[in-house]
């Protein structure tokens, strides 16, 4: 039966290295939503200067 693990902490705590180590060790998928922004909308979604109001991209 598919499960759903959901990892949440501290910044620096482990979580990403914790969460790429279930992905290898278990048939697992990982979803990390930081790294999906990135791949959209590249690192100009990171700098707080950037206001993107939705349009980030555009």
């Amino acid at each position: 039966m598919p499960t759903v693990q959901m990892i949440f902490g501290y910044l620096g705590a482990g979580k990403t290295t914790f969460a790429r180590k279930l992905e290898r060790e278990l048939p697992a998928i990982r979803f990390t939503l930081d790294e999906w922004v990135t791949r959209l909308f590249g690192d100009r979604h990171l700098d707080p200067r950037t206001k993107c109001s939705g349009r980030c991209g555009t």
